[in-house]
């Protein structure tokens, strides 16, 4: 089932590489600006009003440290960090201090008087190895033993992951 590059040599067969994450995209305005950010599912995400949180805010009624966003495998939640903010979420459920919901995509919250859209996908990237010829410099497949466009053996040739 294992994929393998186009010029496929049933002698190197060299498999191509996927690599998967979870992207969180949060979007909101602030004095009619729309800002967004786009992060990785890594971690605990602070959102609030000081300059050092993953995400700032700059609005006055929100909080310092307003919420997190946490990643767990399958989910994304939200826990409620501020001690006299709540949070409002879609469909009218709110969040006091300490509490936590699910997140799921297109949910909008809000921190203070400020709307915040989430949205999470996952982003694909494929790599497979590639050969820089030592004699032409051009960038091959690694699964060729030999230049195509020169004849210089690759064996030599500087190997890197390649999209």
């Amino acid at each position: 089932d294992t994929e393998y590059s186009i010029l496929d040599n049933p002698q190197y067969r060299i498999p191509l590489l996927e690599f998967s994450m979870r992207m969180i995209n949060l979007q909101w305005s602030v004095d009619d600006q729309t800002q967004s950010q786009t992060l990785p599912a890594e971690g605990e995400i602070i959102i609030g009003r000081k300059l050092e949180s993953t995400v700032a805010i700059p609005h006055q009624t929100v909080s310092r440290q307003h919420a997190a966003l946490i990643p767990r495998e399958n989910d994304i939640l939200l826990r409620n960090l501020s001690e006299t903010n709540p949070i409002s979420l879609s469909g009218g459920r709110v969040l006091a201090s300490g509490e936590e919901a699910v997140l799921t995509h297109g949910d909008v919250f809000v921190l203070g008087r400020v709307n915040i859209r989430f949205s999470v996908t996952e982003v694909t990237a494929r790599f497979s190895f590639k050969v820089k010829c030592t004699g032409c410099g051009k960038v091959v497949e690694s699964n060729m033993t030999d230049c195509p466009w020169c004849g210089t053996s690759l064996a030599f040739g500087e190997t890197f992951i390649g999209m």
